[in-house]
C-alpha cells in the first residue's frame, strides 16, 4: 500500500487551514466541507490499495499508519479541543464517523497483514471522538 504523496497532505492541510479559518468567522457549512475533505481522503485510500502490500511489512504498517495519521488530522483540526469546533453543536455530524469507519475498515486488511508478518499479538484499529483512527499494534 502506497502512503499518501507529500502533495495529498499538503492539499489537505491547505484546505483544512481554509476550513478553519471560515469556520471560526462564522460560516455554517463547515462540516460538509469537512466531509468532502475526509471523501477525498477515502477515494485516495482506496487508490492506494489498488497498488497492493508492500514487499516490506514496516513500510506497509507505516502505510497504514500515515493514512489513519492524514485522517485524523482532519478530525483533530476541526473536532479537537481548541479547533474552530461547530459552534452551537455538541459532538460529531454523523457523516465524520461514518467516512472514518470506511476508512478504518480499508484499512484493517493491510493492518492485519503487516501484523501477521511482523509477529504482533495483537493489532486493531478504532474510531475515537474527538481525535479520529487510531492504529494499535502489541506484541507480547
Amino acid at each position: 500500500m502506497d502512503p499518501p504523496t507529500d502533495e495529498l497532505r499538503s492539499q489537505v492541510a491547505v484546505a483544512l487551514d481554509d476550513l478553519t479559518r471560515e469556520a471560526k468567522e462564522g460560516r455554517p457549512d463547515g462540516e460538509d466541507q469537512l466531509d468532502e475533505i475526509l471523501g477525498m481522503i477515502e477515494t485516495r485510500v482506496e487508490e492506494a490499495l489498488e497498488s497492493g502490500p508492500d514487499e516490506d511489512e514496516h513500510s506497509e504498517l507505516a502505510a497504514v499508519d500515515a493514512w489513519a495519521g492524514l485522517a485524523s488530522y482532519a478530525i483533530a483540526r476541526f473536532y479537537a479541543p481548541n479547533s474552530p469546533w461547530p459552534w452551537h453543536k455538541a459532538g460529531w455530524d454523523k457523516r465524520a464517523p461514518e467516512r472514518l469507519r470506511r476508512i478504518a475498515r480499508m484499512l484493517q486488511p493491510p493492518l492485519e497483514q503487516a501484523a501477521r508478518m511482523l509477529r504482533a499479538a495483537s493489532w486493531s484499529v478504532s474510531v475515537g471522538f474527538p481525535w479520529g483512527i487510531s492504529i494499535s499494534v502489541g506484541w507480547s
